[in-house]
């Protein structure tokens, strides 16, 4: 399920906003497995929900090249590419994604990561 919305500037730090039932930052398709962690909270015409109740957030600033052999977390981790394209193995499967796409790597499954470019990605580790 990818679901579409609308953000809203300055509403609250690290909140996603939801309108008609969908719940998202503009422009890009937010995973299921996010928004089933989450709880929401209606006020007026709109839903929201603050991430932090469930999930550290960080950017992370990748350099063209750099990889980072396999590992794994104890904590379930998303990463939503902002720029560039990130190469991900995942239980020995690798998949290219690039700008607007989610990163969906469970807790304990191994993995590991290599940059095809300048990278930025935002992180949520969850709680």
């Amino acid at each position: 399920m990818s679901i579409n919305a609308s953000h809203a500037s300055g509403r609250c730090k690290n909140t996603f906003i939801a309108r008609g039932g969908n719940l998202g930052w503009e422009g890009f398709a937010v995973d299921s497995q996010i928004v089933s962690r989450l709880k929401l909270i209606s006020e007026e015409n709109f839903r929201y929900a603050d991430i932090a109740e469930k999930f550290e957030t960080s950017f992370n600033f990748i350099e063209a090249g750099a990889s980072v052999p396999p590992h794994s977390h104890d904590e379930t981790v998303f990463n939503l590419v902002l720029q560039g394209e990130f190469e991900v193995e995942i239980s020995g499967e690798s998949r290219l994604y690039t700008q607007g796409q989610w990163i969906f790597i469970p807790r304990g499954v191994t993995h590991s990561v290599k940059s095809h470019s300048k990278v930025t990605l935002l992180e949520l580790w969850e709680k």
